[in-house]
């Protein structure tokens, strides 16, 4: 598999995507509370452009059947979408996370031939 796809789509994408479903996979949360602990990951969602991708994300993720959501109703103000993550998701999480072990070890020789390098 080519070290920028998973599943026919961009690396980025599905890194951004494996955090979410981390994230989800510890607790149940609304969009605005997975951009706050995204920050986490080193991928900030500080703006509206950048939560617009967070929601496509969600929305992707939700279409595939990797997350289910529900409304929450129950505070005052408006109601807020909780997404969760599905058991297809918990799958496709560990999924991603072969994959991505096996990009750890194209890093590591990478990381091992640069060093041999008279640089």
């Amino acid at each position: 598999m080519p070290c920028n796809k998973v599943a026919g789509k961009s690396f980025g994408k599905k890194w951004t995507q494996a955090f979410i479903l981390l994230l989800l996979s510890e607790k149940p949360s609304h969009g605005y509370d997975i951009a706050k602990r995204l920050v986490d990951f080193g991928c900030p969602k500080k703006n509206i452009a950048q939560m617009g991708g967070l929601y496509r994300n969600l929305s992707e993720l939700e279409n595939d059947g990797y997350v289910l959501s529900d409304w929450d109703t129950d505070d005052n103000g408006p109601a807020k979408k909780i997404y969760r993550i599905s058991p297809d998701g918990i799958v496709y999480l560990k999924t991603l996370s072969e994959y991505f072990d096996g990009i750890i070890e194209i890093l590591a020789d990478f990381q091992n031939r640069i060093a041999k390098l008279d640089i």
